[in-house]
């Protein structure tokens, strides 16, 4: 019988115990010891999600502190930002902007722990964001600054042209006052006030203004009377430069521009201009009459012209906004004085009351004057 056969069960052809390398292969390293982790796995599609959810959530928060108001309904956030971003208007877009862009500072102070995708979109839009920022920090300085310019050069402009009526009127006179003083009380020597409603107080000048600064619990007005200057003909012409633009609150203030004055202020032709109103009116024997009344704004800067007397009519009163033609009307029945005894000019200022909840209201100025120009002038509108 020839040699047998192994079976597999024969430890001579499986042995139990092989036998290992007496060394661990050329360039070998050990590992360190690891810590197993009981977490499973996070897949890529569920990182990309909760990436995407993030960002959803900041650009939520993006499109509320723009517009204020994020809309469920109106998709994306994403597309409401694009869409907000592509309609801005430029007077929409400093505090929105500002905002945003400390939001975006803050979440990418967490970028290493979200992760570079959601960094690299929040970098885009803190970058797109930011340059909007800046340039419009440059523009509302250079807003700023022309705002400045023009106030300035429509004082220059109510002087210049104020010097050039008069200087056409043999004889003719002309008072001019920027305020350029600081006093809490008073005008001036050149100047008389008298008061008008609740409020007490005085017109005075913060150095570059005339400033009214009413006291007592309700609305009231202050008239000033230039005694500097007594105007020479019939044919008048008064100018102011505001400030600001007249608030809109409860009761809102105004200011006026006074001509045909007598010396006791019991008789006047004025022009006021309110919060989205002008009007026309006159005093005879201390008693108010309205001539004209419309809407219509005003902004600060703007150069206030009242004129009484024209070629058309001695009568006729007109009211300019800077170069503008607001309106014109002739006072026809009971008609106000004309004089010698009507040639002084001025302004007058009002106080308003604003509501402050609950129960109470509270005093608010009017604009500051700038500048005052009272002048003779041809008869020529």
């Amino acid at each position: 019988m020839g040699r047998g056969l192994t079976t597999p069960l024969d430890s001579q052809a499986y042995p139990s115990t092989p036998t290992g390398p007496s060394s661990a292969p050329e360039g070998y390293v050990t590992p360190a010891t690891l810590t197993p982790d009981s977490s499973p796995p996070v897949s890529a599609e569920e990182i990309a999600a909760k990436r995407g959810n993030f960002i959803e959530l900041i650009l939520r928060e993006v499109v509320r502190g723009l517009t204020g108001v994020f809309l469920p309904g109106a998709g994306p956030a994403f597309d409401q930002l694009i869409g907000w971003v592509q309609n801005i208007l430029p007077d929409e877009i400093m505090a929105p902007i500002l905002a945003l862009v400390n939001i975006l500072v803050d979440v990418l102070d967490l970028i290493p722990v979200i992760g570079a995708p959601a960094g690299d979109m929040l970098e885009y839009f803190a970058s797109i964001f930011g340059l909007m920022r800046d340039n419009t920090d440059v523009a509302q300085q250079t807003g700023d600054n022309a705002q400045t310019s023009a106030d300035h050069a429509n004082v220059g402009v109510a002087q210049l042209e104020a010097k050039l009526s008069a200087g056409d009127v043999p004889s003719g006179e002309l008072f001019s006052d920027t305020f350029n003083r600081t006093s809490t009380t008073s005008l001036g020597a050149d100047y008389s006030q008298t008061s008008a409603g609740a409020a007490g107080g005085n017109l005075g000048t913060d150095g570059n203004n005339a400033v009214f600064a009413p006291t007592g619990a309700g609305a009231g007005d202050r008239y000033a009377r230039v005694t500097a200057t007594t105007l020479f003909t019939d044919y008048q012409g008064c100018q102011v430069v505001q400030d600001s633009a007249v608030p809109n609150i409860l009761t809102p203030p105004q200011f006026g521009l006074i001509l045909r004055a007598n010396a006791a202020m019991t008789a006047y032709v004025i022009a006021f201009v309110g919060n989205n109103r002008r009007e026309i009116g006159k005093v005879i024997g201390g008693s108010y009459t309205q001539l004209w009344i419309a809407a219509g704004d005003n902004a600060t800067g703007d150069r206030w012209t009242f004129k009484a007397g024209t070629d058309v009519d001695s009568r006729e009163l007109v009211l300019y906004r800077n170069s503008d033609l607001v309106h014109r009307i002739t006072d026809t029945t009971s008609t106000h004085t004309i004089g010698a005894s009507n040639r002084f000019g001025g302004f007058m200022v009002s106080s308003g009351l604003q509501f402050i909840p609950p129960f109470f209201t509270g005093q608010v100025n009017s604009t500051a004057i700038q500048s005052l120009d009272i002048y003779d002038r041809l008869a020529a509108a």
